[in-house]
């Protein structure tokens, strides 16, 4: 596990370190290609397994779980022609919504990040329950570093924009090889195992996903890629840019210490279980408050001085993403401060909550949207009015976490006295 952590946090690492080089190549308008890309796929990919995926570490042999993996890939390749028919009748109307036809040529490259993507989270959950932990963290990183690689190098040919996500799309993908050349020979091991009578009972059997899972899933990848979609249908594609670097520049770091965090947290309140309500509790609170105090000091200095920062980093043409970042930095630390502490509701709640979450932040996000469509609100009072709105998401989220945790705890010891 430490082996993955340092190969995933090495590849996120990585990133970061490449972006005042790729934005010195690129242009502003370059990078809101490359963000409109990015959110296609992510919420395109997010559909073909219809989260079946996550069943593929739940059964007790490998030759059950070995169906399921033919399954995903199976949905994956269907699906991801479905979506590709699509975008091959209709890219150039969905791209045009967005100003973003520069894609329309390359409406091919973004069927196939759907399947690359896809295929790589259905390797990665396989890898995982096989304890591939190595092979994984070599992928996350040779993805990065291939990826980044093409960025550059394409920048420096010229080769603009369209080298910034044929880079993505190497990134995302790369790694398919690799171990798809182990789950290869598994499935030769366990082989005759395969029927599909069974993968059509385990699709049965775990149709639980597809209908809480894969819903809640979109959601969430759609309430992610949220900004840059709403930024680009009404604002210019440098504004989408800046914005779109704001906040990749903000969130890397943020989400490799929320994710150290987050399992390190899990792991231990997973270990304490129902039983250990009241303790569970004072660690959720103490975390958090601990997180919150070492987050505060660094958004009011980034606030302060994130503009600075971002044109003497990433040159003078990104000033007003670094207006941006200074903004969302508000946001991010009670993001930062309440999202590791979500997966406690695994423990005391219905699966069903995480659908409620979600819905609950689309419907913010498309009441900001209309807002600022009928007011015809401004790139930089959008900027603010959306950290607002998330502020208040996170806030919510925080509560609900140590409701969720003291309904249970009265629940247990009403059980526990009866």
């Amino acid at each position: 596990m430490r082996t993955l952590l340092w190969g995933t946090g090495g590849a996120k690492l990585l990133a970061v370190a490449s972006i005042p080089i790729i934005t010195r190549l690129y242009s502003p308008e370059d990078y809101s290609v490359l963000a409109l890309y990015i959110s296609f796929v992510i919420i395109g990919s997010s559909i073909l397994t219809l989260r079946y995926t996550q069943a593929i570490p739940l059964p007790k042999t490998d030759g059950v779980a070995i169906n399921l993996l033919v399954l995903c890939v199976k949905l994956v390749l269907a699906l991801g022609f479905v979506l590709g028919c699509i975008l091959f009748f209709y890219a150039e109307s969905l791209f045009r919504v967005f100003s973003v036809e520069e894609l329309t040529p390359w409406w091919g490259l973004v069927a196939i990040g759907f399947i690359g993507t896809a295929l790589y989270e259905v390797l990665t959950l396989w890898a995982t329950r096989k304890g591939e932990f190595k092979a994984l963290a070599y992928s996350q990183f040779f993805q990065s570093l291939s990826g980044t690689s093409v960025k550059i190098i394409a920048g420096l040919l010229s080769f603009k924009p369209y080298g910034l996500f044929i880079g993505q799309l190497i990134s995302q993908t790369a790694g398919v090889i690799q171990l798809g050349r182990s789950a290869c020979r598994d499935y030769k091991k366990y082989r005759v195992k395969v029927k599909q009578s069974r993968q059509v009972k385990l699709a049965l059997y775990y149709r639980a996903f597809v209908y809480f899972r894969l819903p809640s899933q979109l959601l969430l990848n759609l309430s992610m890629q949220a900004p840059i979609l709403i930024a680009a249908s009404m604002y210019e594609k440098g504004d989408v840019g800046q914005l779109s670097l704001a906040m990749i520049a903000l969130s890397l770091p943020v989400s490799v210490i929320g994710q150290s965090v987050s399992q390190s947290y899990y792991s231990a309140v997973a270990k304490l279980g129902k039983q250990n309500l009241d303790t569970i509790m004072g660690v959720t609170l103490s975390t958090q408050l601990k997180m919150f105090s070492v987050g505060l000091p660094l958004v009011l200095f980034g606030y302060i001085f994130l503009e600075y920062i971002f044109i003497y980093v990433f040159g003078d043409e990104w000033s007003d993403a670094g207006r941006y970042a200074s903004v969302l930095s508000i946001y991010l630390l009670f993001a930062f401060t309440s999202s590791p502490f979500v997966q406690v509701l695994n423990i005391v709640s219905d699966q069903v909550v995480f659908l409620y979450i979600n819905i609950f932040r689309v419907c913010l996000l498309s009441a900001l949207f209309v807002y600022c469509q009928s007011f015809e609100v401004g790139v930089d009072e959008f900027v603010v009015y959306f950290s607002s709105v998330m502020i208040f998401f996170f806030i919510m989220v925080s509560f609900y976490i140590l409701y969720s945790i003291s309904r249970a705890r009265s629940q247990y010891a009403s059980n526990k006295s009866s």
